[in-house]
C-alpha cells in the first residue's frame, strides 16, 4: 500500500481544502507518473479555484456598497421630510 500513499495524502489535502482561507495546499512529489500528474492538476485546479474565489468575493463586496449608495440618496431625503416641522406621519 505504500504506492497509494501520495494519493492518500493528495485525498486528504482535498477534503481539508478551504477556499476562503486563502491558503495552498502541500502535495508531496511522487515517482509514479500518474500520482504526479494528478497532483500537477490538483494544484492547477485549486490555484483557478482560490483565484475565482477572490474574484467573486470582492465583486460581491464591490456590488453590496454600490447598492448602497443609491439607496442612501431616498433614505436621507425621507429622514429630511420627517424632521420637517408640520409633518406628522401616520400610524396605520
Amino acid at each position: 500500500m505504500k504506492s497509494w500513499k501520495t494519493f492518500y495524502q493528495t485525498l486528504h489535502s482535498l477534503k481539508s481544502l478551504d477556499l476562503s482561507k486563502d491558503k495552498q495546499i502541500l502535495l508531496e512529489e511522487s515517482d509514479i507518473y500518474e500520482f504526479q500528474e494528478l497532483n500537477d492538476s490538483v494544484n492547477r485546479l485549486v490555484d483557478r479555484n482560490i483565484s475565482i474565489y477572490k474574484k467573486q468575493k470582492s465583486f460581491t463586496e464591490n456590488d453590496s456598497h454600490e447598492l448602497q449608495t443609491p439607496i442612501a440618496l431616498p433614505k436621507s431625503r425621507l429622514d429630511l421630510l420627517i424632521q420637517e416641522k408640520g409633518i406628522i406621519p401616520k400610524i396605520l
